[in-house]
């Protein structure tokens, strides 16, 4: 006599269809329907049926028997598929799939005809009349066996609608390889990080076995060069000398000079180095015998002189260029302007020892660099002449000179 669930539907036409949902009734227990049609605009219901004396009423009531086992969902299985991974795929049909709330299942050992343990699995359900439910037996760690699958088709409050078997199926775990391989082809980024470590490895030991080579004077190419250098001498590593560096006996000695082997007295003609030479000598005093060094080039010193520019120039009106490269700007290097159509960085100079040549490079300055009011390009080094004019924006000239 209690009311179990009340439901409205909105919209009606002609023909309706009223889907009323159950799983709030019995199965075997008697329920009655009442149907009321109500007003939209004062929800009051209206007549809808007339009894047996004619008289209108609001309600029409229906008895019947919730005995829904004629439309419970079933499951059929099709066919089984084992993945990579050694997981089992079935594929299933089912029927009234809409009623269905999910699936669960184990598994049964054939010999022992027992639950095998830890096979319990659940899936979801699946979307029309045909889909797959997979078994986690690799999850599960299922041993090689002989097993039946059982399956159960759940309503969506969990009660058992029906249940599938699927007997004597045979399976065999895949092996530890097998499972690494399918892990790494599952997740690239391992295989790419085992490919890194064996290449750093690698280019270490490389590296240390050449370092090693080279500190302890073997030639690090013991190939057909090296191989050869060395069979003079099994004994040690060789050291390559000059053709005509001395090389004293060993274990013996230097051999004094006799009367017939000394030489001559008289002096040798003294050889005069250059006046720029270093030279080096034995005990600092230098004599004939001093080993020569070619002279460095000596860099012609020039100046920048500013012949008209605005605020305080940094050093001074006149600048040597004395390092390279020699940077002018508003705030950054060795000759600063503060002008605001200077750029901070607007120029620099630089020397060329080769050809005894200074070129200027205008550093992508926002107001260009001029030489005798002539643009150069940003970026490349152009040749200085002496007594070059350098214009840097509108309002800054230089003098560039040679000394």
């Amino acid at each position: 006599g209690s009311k179990v669930g009340e439901f409205v539907f909105d919209q009606p036409g002609p023909t309706n269809s009223l889907f009323v949902p159950t799983e709030n009734l019995t199965i075997g227990r008697d329920y009655e329907l009442h149907i009321s049609a109500v007003g939209k605009d004062d929800n009051v219901p209206f007549e809808i049926v007339r009894d047996d004396n004619g008289k209108g009423l609001p309600q029409l009531v229906h008895d019947f028997e919730f005995d829904p086992t004629s439309s419970y969902p079933s499951l059929q299985i099709q066919s089984l598929s084992k993945e990579k991974s050694g997981d089992l795929v079935l594929t299933v049909n089912v029927t009234n799939s809409d009623l269905i709330g999910g699936f669960d299942g184990w598994l049964v050992d054939n010999q022992t005809n027992s639950q095998v343990p830890n096979s319990n699995f659940t899936a979801s359900t699946i979307s029309g009349n045909t889909g797959t439910i997979t078994i986690p037996m690799r999850a599960k760690r299922i041993p090689d066996g002989n097993y039946t699958i059982v399956v159960r088709v759940l309503a969506k409050n969990n009660n058992v609608y029906s249940t599938a078997v699927y007997e004597e199926m045979v399976y065999e775990a895949p092996s530890i390889f097998s499972r690494l391989g399918v892990a790494l082809f599952a997740a690239p980024i391992f295989i790419v990080g085992i490919l890194v470590v064996i290449a750093a490895v690698v280019g270490f030991l490389m590296y240390n076995s050449s370092r090693q080579k080279s500190l302890s004077g073997t030639p690090v190419l013991q190939g057909r060069l090296g191989g050869q250098v060395g069979k003079g001498n099994q004994s040690g590593p060789v050291i390559p000398v000059s053709d005509n560096e001395p090389i004293p006996s060993r274990n013996r000695p230097p051999a004094q000079p006799t009367a017939s082997t000394q030489v001559s007295s008289s002096p040798l003609p003294k050889q005069t180095p250059p006046a720029d030479a270093t030279m080096i000598a034995n005990n600092g005093i230098p004599d004939s015998s001093a080993t020569v060094i070619a002279p460095a080039p000596v860099v012609p010193v020039a100046t920048l002189t500013v012949v008209q520019a605005t605020g305080n120039v940094t050093p001074s009106k006149v600048v040597t260029v004395i390092s390279f490269p020699f940077i002018v700007g508003r705030s950054e290097g060795g000759l600063i302007i503060p002008d605001q159509n200077v750029s901070r960085k607007h120029l620099q100079i630089t020397f060329n020892g080769a050809t005894n040549t200074y070129y200027v490079t205008d550093l992508n300055s926002s107001n260009g660099t001029k030489i005798d009011n002539q643009k150069i390009p940003s970026g490349e080094p152009t040749q200085l002449a002496n007594g070059a004019v350098l214009g840097l924006g509108p309002n800054v000239v230089l003098r560039f000179e040679i000394n």
